[in-house]
């Protein structure tokens, strides 16, 4: 079930800290940080610029007695949902169970997220998004008792914000904040009866430590990037609920939408020291935090914004395509808009998407038949090429991209790295769509369809329109299909929906344009990797994102 995803809803991924509670009885203070508990002063390496959280020397090494007993005793409390600190049995005369528990993660394990190597040039010696991963699926997403959890999750919090506060690497605090948003009050159950089947609950503390991060002037853009993630988490998990079963109150929620609706959504040139690129990287998660909060602004402010980039073509696609899921979401009193033209407007926008693909194929195309006019290769050899796209969405430049593995004819075949990667981007990018059109949840209605009952003459246009969107992605499944194949399907696919979209009584609506990017710089934010910087802090990139990758 849909709040069952610990990256959040169908096409999200997701993503918080310690806090207090206060604001307007919504259990939320938005007026200044909570303090954090102090963790203990981090030790620096010699000629290291950044710190590193102190190991336990007994943990380190794999066959220490002290690990395996500090193992023993997590995976006591992990496995058996019966097991609760207080009633541990004690190992040993002197330690109790707790300490065993507490150590493990605050002397091995938390440790590795922010051991860098090496310590002159400062990277981290683990796996960060595989470490994070680890820590839901192997420990606390596992636990079900209260008091267990409740101490792990705090334990978490108290090191998160040494390390997202601290003079820690760049993407040891990105991840920190990524994980923060990531926690729960209480972990969600998708298995059992009916009775014992709940979704995550969320912590509200987190919650406001996140948007008072994203309000924080001396917070850096790549934190707030991980931030606005943890948020839109949030907001997914509890939007697909209705008002009265909601758990972050009205209140809160209009404390936070306005400030960062009028930050980042309504500002159409980022500020001195960010990309245009992870400008807009930021305002999409900000849609999706508007979307599932349905706040369409003061007299629709918002809602307005969203319609004039989803119709605007010299936008990124994939900003189009977020607005219009995000509009979709939005409660709108009755009349303010016709499901009907909306209907329509979406659907260009997806044959927009279907256009700019279609061209990457040729793109392609053209490529291997210049590969193998210049330089016959053997089926299966690596080749040095340039690729269909770039990363961001636009025509590669000859000889910026390794190729993979080059078939000896022109055809090729689909399911190499290029095509498939081309074919599901553009699979999600009509799913977007279709998301916008009727939800993204199939046992529920939702999208603009919420706005045309059936017989309505929105629904008239909505239905055909869906249909045609479904039919074109069930086409992207073959995977058999060689390169010539995939690009006649997608070309017809494409003329039909233009054919059936032109014989609607509305026409294409021209939004506003927006500025023009910096010279050389993509207006295409498709990839993770468009994360803002600034000329201290790195590109870093959050999780893979069904619509921004390939």
């Amino acid at each position: 079930m849909r709040y069952f995803d610990r990256s959040a809803v169908a096409l999200r991924r997701g993503l918080a800290a310690t806090g207090l509670l206060c604001l307007l009885g919504s259990g939320i203070n938005l007026a200044q940080e909570p303090a954090a508990p102090k963790a203990a002063p981090a030790p620096v390496r010699f000629g290291s610029p950044y710190n590193e959280l102190k190991y336990n020397a007994q943990f380190q090494a794999a066959n220490s007695p002290t690990r395996k007993m500090a193992e023993l005793v997590v995976n006591r409390v992990v496995i058996d949902s019966s097991a609760d600190l207080d009633m541990f049995e004690q190992l040993t005369s002197e330690v109790r169970n707790r300490d065993w528990f507490k150590g493990y993660f605050t002397g091995y394990f938390f440790p590795q997220m922010a051991e860098l190597s090496p310590p002159r040039t400062g990277s981290p010696v683990h796996d960060l998004p595989k470490l994070r991963k680890d820590f839901f699926q192997k420990y606390l997403g596992r636990i079900r008792k209260e008091k267990p959890y409740k101490e792990l999750v705090e334990l978490t919090k108290q090191t998160m914000v040494e390390l997202i506060d601290g003079n820690y690497h760049p993407a040891v605090r990105f991840n920190a904040m990524v994980l923060m948003g990531e926690l729960n009050a209480q972990e969600g159950q998708a298995t059992g009866t009916s009775s014992e089947r709940h979704p995550p609950v969320l912590d509200l503390t987190v919650l406001n430590y996140l948007y008072l991060k994203v309000r924080d002037k001396n917070t850096p853009d790549y934190l707030k990037v991980a931030a606005l993630m943890g948020i839109a988490r949030h907001a997914a998990l509890d939007g697909q609920f209705p008002t009265n079963q909601r758990s972050i109150p009205n209140t809160a929620i209009a404390a936070i939408a306005k400030p960062i609706g009028d930050e980042f959504l309504l500002a159409d040139k980022p500020p001195a020291g960010r990309t245009l690129a992870g400008h807009q990287w930021m305002q999409i998660q900000v849609m999706r935090i508007l979307g599932d909060f349905h706040d369409p602004g003061v007299g629709g402010l918002y809602a307005k914004k969203l319609e004039a980039i989803q119709n605007d073509t010299s936008q990124p696609i994939n900003m189009r395509l977020e607005a219009a899921q995000a509009y979709a979401k939005l409660e709108l009193p009755p009349g303010a808009m016709n499901p009907a033209a909306k209907a329509v407007e979406v659907g260009y926008v997806a044959l927009d998407a279907a256009d700019l693909e279609l061209a990457a194929l040729r793109a392609e195309q053209s490529r291997r038949a210049a590969v193998k006019k210049a330089e016959p290769i053997d089926a299966g050899a690596p080749a040095m090429v340039a690729g269909g796209e770039d990363l961001l969405g636009g025509p590669a430049p000859a000889g910026s991209q390794p190729g993979n593995a080059t078939k000896g004819s022109t055809d090729g075949e689909s399911n190499e790295f290029r095509i498939r990667s081309m074919r599901r981007r553009l699979k999600a990018r009509l799913a977007g769509a279709e998301y916008a059109l009727r939800g993204s949840d199939p046992n529920k209605v939702g999208g603009l369809l919420r706005y045309a009952p059936n017989g309505s003459p929105g629904a008239q246009i909505l239905a055909p329109v869906s249909i045609q969107l479904e039919d074109f992605m069930g086409m992207l499944n073959n995977n058999s299909a060689t390169l010539v194949e995939l690009i006649a399907a997608v070309e017809k696919n494409a003329n039909d929906l233009r054919a059936m979209l032109d014989k609607t009584p509305f026409k294409r609506t021209a939004g506003g344009k927006s500025p023009a990017a910096p010279a050389g710089e993509s207006l295409l934010p498709d990839a993770p990797a468009t994360a803002p910087a600034t000329t201290t802090d790195p590109l870093l990139s959050p999780d893979a994102d069904p619509l921004l990758s390939p």
